[in-house]
């Protein structure tokens, strides 16, 4: 309704690009519901401002006591935000094409944590679910995601003892991801998930265990270690080889 409002208001605007200017101020807002809450933008020199303004960025506070602090530069950033109470969300500074939803509904006494390292980048939009309970959300420095991936550390419902309905058997675990890690397309990060720096996932694998190797490729549902001793670089296969030739070129001279 918020989005149909502001379109048919922009419309009347007549020059295009004051008109997505305009569409944009007014879709870049926080709606607090809540108390104690706040969205700050750190400045390269360390300062921090209130977030008042940043294009595609949406962010909604259902409950209290929420931070949302994101660095410049923010790159291409758009951040789409839903969580009641006690949420810490924290982005470093990338200059590179950035796409999250994080939400959530439950559990909002519980307090959940997510840190984006820096310089960080997504092909399409990152879900994080932080609905069923306290867990945190680790994700490194130079860490290039795919597109349909989601991170879950809880299950949503619960799954208890037969022998004792107290015992929780699917407790919430954290999840973390290390430096310079490629997470290929539709992989799912459940409870738990520990990936290593220099780790490639395989398209579709389902992470639900620690992997402390690194240089690893993971692949599978649930996901194993496929093969040892690599790593791997953002640039094309043919721009790599290129790269290969010109630097063994260079050492020969």
């Amino acid at each position: 309704m918020k989005k149909f409002a502001v379109s048919l208001l922009c419309a009347f605007v007549p020059v295009r690009s004051v008109r997505h200017q305009l569409r944009a101020r007014l879709l870049a807002v926080v709606d607090d519901y809540g108390k104690n809450n706040r969205a700050e933008l750190v400045k390269p020199d360390g300062s921090i401002v209130k977030l008042r303004y940043l294009p595609n960025v949406h962010i909604v506070f259902k409950g209290n006591n929420n931070l949302v602090r994101l660095h410049e530069p923010v790159g291409d950033l758009k951040l789409e935000i839903n969580v009641n109470s006690n949420v810490e969300i924290e982005l470093m500074p990338s200059r590179g094409q950035r796409r999250f939803y994080i939400q959530k509904v439950d559990a909002p006494n519980e307090h959940n944590r997510l840190l984006v390292g820096q310089h960080c980048s997504t092909t399409n939009v990152l879900t994080i679910d932080f609905s069923s309970g306290a867990s945190n959300v680790t994700i490194g420095n130079d860490v290039m995601f795919s597109w349909g991936i989601a991170i879950r550390p809880g299950d949503c419902h619960t799954i208890y003892s037969l022998a004792d309905n107290s015992k929780i058997l699917n407790q919430n675990q954290d999840i973390s991801v290390g430096d310079h890690v490629w997470i290929g397309a539709d992989v799912l990060l459940l409870k738990g998930a520990k990936i290593s720096n220099n780790t490639v996932v395989g398209t579709r694998a389902v992470v639900n265990k620690a992997f402390d190797e690194e240089n690893v490729i993971l692949a599978g549902m649930p996901a194993n270690i496929v093969k040892r001793n690599i790593n791997w670089d953002r640039r094309s296969t043919g721009d790599y080889k290129k790269f290969v030739q010109q630097t063994d070129l260079s050492g020969s001279l």
